[in-house]
């Protein structure tokens, strides 16, 4: 993949937006269809990293809203502590089912197993998709030369918060997890429900 413009402008926002040291990590094996991984350590808590896809915005993601196809260019974000090093990772695999396998995505979706596919025995199973709420204020969106981009936030979630999701909306899961406070940087927490 070319480094565009526009994924130069997004790489700024972001850094600028969220953290500080910012570091891209390419993968080797990705062939022409390439995204990269910005890390930036969160300049409010230095012992946390923010992970965003850089470039997933360049491929298509036909959603169905209102039974009308909206093509909604996302870019992803993670959290986890320094210690770990799985954002980039679970970022790369989704960004591969979306654009090799066609996975559609978008507030609420929740792409199954793919949490336990690499940590397995933990509680998280799944990756759930929100607004960013850690980030609401500086991440509603933004408006490029080529396309307009919406971040998602990417959180591991158990059985029962698939359960609650499932039954309650992704409404409801985005405020239990904000009331309860959950670790969402921590992919081996334990449920909160």
């Amino acid at each position: 993949m070319e480094f565009n413009d526009d994924n130069k402008k997004l790489t700024f926002f972001l850094a600028d937006a969220l953290g500080i040291l910012p570091d891209v990590w390419t993968n080797p094996d990705a062939g022409d269809e390439q995204v990269e991984v910005l890390r930036l350590r969160d300049a409010v808590s230095p012992d946390k990293f923010i992970h965003c896809s850089l470039g997933l915005s360049d491929y298509e993601n036909l959603n169905e809203i209102d039974g009308k196809k909206q093509d909604i260019r996302i870019e992803l974000l993670m959290g986890e502590y320094s210690h770990d090093d799985m954002a980039t990772t679970f970022i790369i695999f989704i960004s591969r089912l979306m654009i090799k396998h066609n996975y559609n995505c978008t507030r609420g979706s929740v792409f199954f197993g793919t949490v336990e596919h690499y940590l397995p025995g933990s509680d998280m199973k799944h990756c759930f998709f929100t607004t960013p709420y850690l980030w609401q204020d500086k991440l509603s969106g933004l408006s490029l030369d080529s396309k307009a981009v919406t971040f998602l936030h990417c959180i591991p979630i158990s059985d029962r918060e698939l359960e609650y999701h499932t039954l309650n909306g992704y409404e409801a899961l985005t405020t239990l997890l904000q009331k309860n406070n959950a670790d969402i940087h921590d992919y081996k927490r334990r449920s909160i429900i």
